[in-house]
């Protein structure tokens, strides 16, 4: 039943703007609640978590992961780890894991691209990754050939994965013209 309101939760509030969160949460916890009595009154549904191990909720700030500054680091790919972004990392690697499909939405400026570029970074060897920053150049030649070159040919007009892993091609600003 926990999954079940946080992915209520996740798939219906998603994609609200801030200023509309609190009005919908206030719309929902009681719906939630009546079949699920782990929904606390109290508790920003934004900000809360499954623990796999007990099927209870949990607050995102207990798996926020430490900040290590890295000297090296570029600047536009350091991500300081906040509920927000651990937020949305936690529900990216669930949704690659379980072979879904996910649009990211939101403000200029929020790192949402960061997080994504960080999780394909580390998403671990049973992934492919492939990243494509669309831009007023683009075109479709470029995408054809970014993703020839990141796929196999597995038969004359089949191109793939390679063996044992799934593609997960990221792609930047695709509303661009």
């Amino acid at each position: 039943r926990a999954y079940c309101a946080l992915s209520a939760m996740w798939s219906l509030g998603a994609n609200l703007h801030e200023n509309s969160r609190k009005k919908f949460m206030d719309f929902i916890r009681p719906k939630l609640k009546s079949f699920c009595d782990q929904v606390t009154d109290d508790a920003n549904l934004y900000e809360v978590t499954i623990n796999d191990e007990t099927c209870q909720f949990a607050h995102l700030h207990t798996i926020v992961p430490e900040f290590n500054f890295d000297i090296n680091e570029p600047f536009f790919n350091i991500l300081v780890p906040t509920i927000e972004t651990t937020g949305q990392r936690y529900l990216l690697q669930n949704l690659m894991r379980a072979s879904f499909n996910a649009l990211f939405s939101g403000e200029t400026g929020v790192g949402k691209s960061v997080v994504v570029q960080q999780f394909l970074n580390t998403a671990g060897e049973m992934f492919s990754t492939c990243a494509a920053n669309f831009s007023a150049q683009t075109s479709s030649g470029n995408v054809v050939d970014m993703l020839e070159n990141r796929l196999e040919r597995k038969r004359k007009n089949l191109l793939g994965a390679p063996p044992g892993t799934t593609m997960l091609i990221f792609v930047d600003d695709m509303n661009m013209p």
